[in-house]
């Protein structure tokens, strides 16, 4: 009967197929992780907005509302309100 692996070497415990996949393990986690600090990196930074973008917002919210609401029911009631900014 011949062993496919050499007998020394199972006394140590190392097995030629268990090293190759640690290694790729290994290398896979450390690609990964190099590739997900250098994206990390160039993310920006979630910013609150300014108060005139977030009036603008509100207002062109507001305005679709209206919009959608006469197109749907023509029905200007919801549109009391929208003076202007």
């Amino acid at each position: 009967m011949e062993l496919p692996y050499d007998p020394a070497i199972s006394l140590l415990g190392i097995y030629p197929q268990e090293t190759k996949m640690l290694t790729q393990k290994e290398i896979c986690f450390s690609m990964f992780t190099a590739a997900f600090f250098k994206i990390a990196k160039t993310w920006k930074q979630p910013q609150c907005p300014s108060m005139d973008e977030w009036i603008k917002k509100l207002w062109y919210i507001s305005t679709v509302k209206c919009v959608l609401a006469i197109k749907t029911r023509g029905n200007p009631a919801i549109c009391k309100n929208t003076d202007g900014p």
